[in-house]
């Protein structure tokens, strides 16, 4: 019976590698050392990536400043999607929430933290924004208390926002099927290429995330001959 790989080290490994061949190819790399050690960092931040997202975050952002041309860095964030499991898409929406995050101060991010508010969450982004233009805290106890202060003031909004809504009808699955059958149409009737590959895996990941959809049940057919046809009504 073989080792399992339970956190992703082979991953792990196969994108340093990838990483160090896409380095070979970087220009204006003034500090090879320096980069070296963005490497070093990015990797143990994907090493813990699940305790973390803040951290693996802000690591993305300081490697990505080595990457002048944007094809290179799309290359490198496909792979990283595969290691990481999720899309490009979302790996971009975590280094713009920790881009904005990097404008508090550490006892801000800490007092977040301790209160279990993530400033690398999109569902956050309000109380980063808020914290960002408050006056300077001069202690600990000042950062917890503002942290305290917008959190229960975004949750008093939100509450606010849930009463005066307006009632609206939930899509049906078929609804929902033939919208994602128009999109996915649009965006290949023309060459596919790297965005729209990205573009395409946003939308699926969106819906599964929102149905929640149990994708290891889900099965794969590589010709059209092969997928199921559906029942007529009245079969057995």
């Amino acid at each position: 019976m073989e080792p399992t790989d339970k956190y992703g080290l082979n991953k792990l490994l196969s994108l340093s590698t990838y990483m160090k061949k896409l380095e070979g190819k970087l220009t204006e790399v003034r500090n090879w050392n320096e980069l070296a050690a963005a490497h070093t960092e990015l990797i143990d931040a994907f090493k813990d990536a699940r305790e973390s997202q803040l951290r693996l975050g802000y690591a993305l952002l300081k490697y990505r400043a080595y990457y002048k041309a944007e094809q290179t860095w799309v290359a490198f964030l496909n792979e990283a999607a595969i290691v990481q499991g999720c899309s490009a898409m979302t790996l971009r929406r975590l280094m713009e929430n920790c881009e904005r995050a990097s404008g508090l101060p550490q006892m801000v991010v800490d007092a977040m933290l301790s209160a279990r508010i993530d400033p690398a969450e999109t569902k956050n982004k309000p109380i980063v924004e808020s914290l960002v233009i408050m006056p300077a805290l001069r202690s600990p106890n000042e950062a917890r208390e503002a942290v305290s202060l917008v959190h229960t003031a975004r949750l008093a909004e939100k509450r606010a926002a849930g009463v005066h809504r307006t009632p609206f009808a939930l899509p049906t699955v078929v609804d929902v099927a033939r919208q994602i059958i128009k999109i996915l149409r649009g965006l290949c009737s023309s060459k596919v290429g790297a965005a729209e590959v990205d573009e395409i895996r946003y939308v699926l990941e969106s819906v599964v995330s929102t149905f929640g959809i149990d994708v290891s049940s889900l099965r794969q057919y590589s010709r059209a001959d092969l997928v199921p046809k559906p029942k007529a009504k009245g079969a057995a």
